[in-house]
């Protein structure tokens, strides 16, 4: 696709913007689904000896990325509920906060970029999941 190159880094800053105007009321909520999800796929591997294995040192920067924006949205001014406590404490002012959340989205695509699995693994392992979900992949 030409432009990706720039487009991909720009859309997740946009996409982590997005997460961030949300507000920490909504982020906070969020990532106790994502700990749930975590443990269901942690109880998933453990039930189901068959299963191919996860590759998680590709995914070594997602906790990072998800107590990161947690910790930005936390000391940003959003806080996403109008009658909800206030849980922002607001100490990154308007401008600056965006500043963070594109630096830092930045580092972590760049990081993601850089330990994602190679194409060709890639390929091998969604084929094992196929095979085991009895899917065939050339189907889709």
């Amino acid at each position: 696709m030409p432009g990706a190159v720039w487009l991909t880094p720009v859309a997740f800053i946009i996409a982590n913007l997005i997460i961030y105007w949300s507000g920490i009321q909504v982020l906070w909520k969020l990532g106790v689904c994502i700990v749930i999800g975590y443990i269901l796929i942690g109880i998933s591997m453990a039930f189901d000896s068959q299963r191919p294995p996860l590759d998680w040192k590709s995914a070594v920067w997602l906790p990072v990325y998800l107590v990161g924006m947690g910790v930005i949205s936390w000391n940003g001014q959003y806080n996403g509920a109008s009658d909800a406590k206030p849980l922002a404490t607001g100490h990154l002012h308007f401008g600056i906060d965006m500043l963070v959340v594109a630096v830092f989205s930045l580092v972590i695509y760049y990081w993601a970029q850089a330990t994602k699995l190679p194409k060709e693994e890639m390929l091998v392992l969604v084929e094992k999941q196929a095979a085991h979900g009895g899917v065939d992949p050339a189907a889709h």
